[in-house]
């Protein structure tokens, strides 16, 4: 679970990266989909996983994953 305000293209949690650079995704009408991040630069989606601390806030540039995101998850369209 994680939650990020889809509306300023900027990561507050970052989801998942531990199978091999992508997340598994889980819906409310029962599918699920696993998606690779495109990003996985350091200061991309894909990141080593914070031990004992707080991450923070950090652009989500290039803003590919994001995008991907937002497109598959129930954000307010504008």
């Amino acid at each position: 679970f994680f939650v990020n305000t889809l509306s300023t293209v900027v990561w507050g949690n970052v989801p998942g990266s531990f199978h091999n650079g992508a997340a598994n995704f889980s819906y409310a009408d029962g599918h699920s989909e696993v998606h690779k991040w495109v990003v996985t630069v350091e200061k991309g989606t894909v990141r080593p996983p914070v031990k004992g601390g707080v991450g923070g806030l950090f652009p989500a540039t290039p803003s590919t994953d994001f995008q991907w995101l937002t497109e598959h998850t129930s954000a307010k369209r504008i």
